[in-house]
């Protein structure tokens, strides 16, 4: 056989599903020595994942695989990971048993992988400085704790109060230890028969190591209380949500799990090697969130080059750090905002032929709640932006980047503590999880009158600016909205709403500065109570068209201040859109445009 393809089903747990792929390309990335030209593409077919093994973009063959493995053993895809002792743990040390053999259970003899000190690790992250209010990091900075420190917290301190790590996590390494010379090409092997066939049989995979691969002279088996016929361990949902107590699984003709089932190691490590690479977790509120993106068609080099450096990012390291105090509506926006950036960030230090918008279709993400113990709860797939172009030159690439900070500004000011404040944020998570461009408009008209209402309470919320408004309308792929926005009347009469609410409020109220002029409160809630009505909406809009006209004409006669007028024409252009997209769509499109900022303050607000 010249080639080397494997497939891992996507069944009902995408998670597990997608952290398996990414586990199983680790293991042959890292099969060979740094710099072989092993590569490993990753390409969704729909109903699994499949992997192609390459070098230099060439099939490999699995028998020069099995011939590398036979000389250099089964690389260590996972970390030992050394956390402070337990209580249970201190007392037996207490009682005379040295630290080393208690130790062992997270430390395998003879374990040439990564070591980390959770304890130190922890200590690093502890001491972490926070940014003064007002004083942005610089990207240059170096932050003091490891950028994987968030993978191990989540394992040892924040998910289950460290659950994964006191038997499912070392005993998946320590298995896999123990076939890391003797017996690594009959593991390889089994992996082989397994992966290369569709789709997996993961019940012969588990008999046939039991028969003829499973060690029987490892004696750190019995650390565990592994018994010879053993070869499966309790599912953990930190990486297997749907196997976890009380879920769902496979059909819906089962019954929901009514104790914790039990998983084939091989699969747990595995999950356990992908998490490393592409997990994002996050907390909120004594919650917890794991994200991770969804690989469309990407090699593993470059998914974890984009990883690692998603992970150094300030912003990415600053919203860890303050993760916890944010509702998770702000949160998941926020993750999926962060992660597109740093996305666009890595490819424009890339020659274009290596840049791929939709190498991942998305970001999914799986909430845990906290109740006596973090259990599943739901998961969210966050689908690509259908504003994102499909052309990759700088330029395009550096309008994305401003276009997502413009994006991350108001939801970053959004404090959540209002009930206000959570529906704005709640509107725009719908949008980026449904990516309905209705759901946009939803969230700007909302934002945009809300930032109204706040003005002198609080001046530090951002404006959302007309052209991120209308840059995000015109580049979706469901709806074209560019009749309505480019439409002469749209734009005057929505400069009018500007004028007399925003923009001469900020006049008035911010700058103290005294005009005749009348500040309209409630205009966008008056223009949008009839949207849903053609004739009634036209009657509220003629009725502030007439409203606004009249008052311009007498201010100007009586102090000579002038604004923008409004003519017939320009009514008469809404009136005809109205009969062609409806009465919602354009009321509420006219207040989105109305309540957000011109184009000359971008430069200000956006940071």
């Amino acid at each position: 056989m010249n080639e080397t393809m494997l497939y891992v089903e996507k069944d009902t747990d995408l998670m597990r599903s997608t952290f398996i792929a990414v586990g199983l390309a680790s293991l042959f990335y890292h099969l060979d020595e740094a710099g072989s030209g092993i590569d490993v593409r990753i390409r969704d077919g729909g109903s699994a994942y499949a992997l192609e093994v390459t070098r230099y973009r060439k099939p490999v063959s699995r028998e020069e695989l099995l011939e590398i493995v036979r000389q250099r053993g089964l690389p260590p895809l996972l970390p030992a990971i050394l956390k402070p002792p337990s209580a249970g743990e201190l007392k037996r040390i207490e009682q005379g048993e040295s630290p080393e053999a208690v130790q062992r259970k997270y430390l395998p003899d003879g374990f040439g992988g990564d070591k980390v000190n959770y304890g130190e690790e922890k200590q690093k992250a502890e001491a972490r400085p926070k940014k003064r209010k007002g004083e942005p990091r610089q990207e240059g900075d170096t932050p003091q704790r490891h950028p994987d420190f968030p993978l191990w917290a989540h394992l040892c301190s924040y998910f289950g109060k460290g659950s994964a790590m006191r038997i499912g996590y070392p005993l998946v390494l320590h298995a896999w230890h123990s076939h890391a010379q003797i017996r690594a090409e009959s593991l390889l092997t089994l992996l082989f028969d397994t992966y290369g066939t569709f789709p997996p049989d993961i019940p012969a995979a588990r008999e046939t190591w039991l028969r003829d691969i499973k060690p029987t002279d490892y004696p750190d088996f019995e650390i565990f209380g592994w018994q010879e016929n053993q070869a499966d361990i309790s599912a953990l949902s930190i990486v297997s949500p749907s196997t976890a107590q009380g879920s769902c699984t496979v059909t819906g003709s089962r019954p929901p799990n009514s104790d914790t089932p039990d998983a084939f190691w091989l699969e747990m490590y595995l999950a356990f090697a992908g998490y490393m690479v592409i997990g994002m977790p996050y907390r909120s509120s004594g919650d917890v969130l794991l994200y991770y993106p969804i690989p469309r068609d990407i090699s593993f080099g470059r998914l974890v080059q984009l990883l690692v450096e998603y992970r150094q990012k300030n912003y990415v390291n600053d919203l860890y750090d303050y993760s916890n105090l944010m509702p998770r509506a702000k949160l998941d926006a926020l993750s999926q905002i962060d992660f597109y950036r740093a996305m666009v960030e890595h490819y424009l230090t890339n020659p274009p032929e290596r840049r791929r918008i939709d190498a991942v279709s998305g970001i999914a993400g799986y909430y845990y709640k906290d109740i006596s113990t973090q259990i599943p709860f739901d998961e969210t797939v966050f689908a690509l932006p259908l504003w994102l172009p499909d052309e990759v030159d700088a330029d395009l690439l550096e309008a994305v980047k401003a276009m997502l900070e413009a994006h991350r500004a108001p939801i970053a000011a959004l404090r959540g503590e209002y009930a206000e404040e959570l529906v704005i944020l709640n509107s725009y998570r719908r949008f980026v999880t449904l990516g309905d461009p209705d759901n946009w408009i939803v969230f700007a008209v909302q934002y945009g009158i809300y930032r109204f209402q706040k003005l002198e309470e609080s001046p530090w919320l951002p404006w959302l600016h007309l052209n991120t408004l209308e840059g995000t309308l015109m580049n979706q792929t469901r709806k074209d909205y560019r009749p309505i926005l480019e439409t002469e009347g749209v734009r005057n009469i929505a400069a009018a709403i500007r004028y007399c609410t925003v923009q001469l409020r900020y006049w008035k109220d911010v700058k103290k500065q005294t005009t005749a002029f009348k500040v309209r409160h409630g205009l966008g809630d008056d223009l949008r109570r009839h949207a849903h009505n053609a004739d009634n909406f036209i009657e509220d809009l003629s009725g502030f068209v007439s409203d606004y006209q009249r008052e311009s004409s007498s201010v100007q006669a009586n102090t000579g201040e002038t604004r923008p007028f409004i003519t017939s024409d320009d009514l008469y252009q809404v009136i005809e859109l109205v009969n062609t997209y409806g009465s919602r769509v354009v009321a509420s499109l006219l207040v989105a445009a109305g309540y957000a900022s011109d184009y000359e303050r971008q430069t200000e607000q956006v940071s």
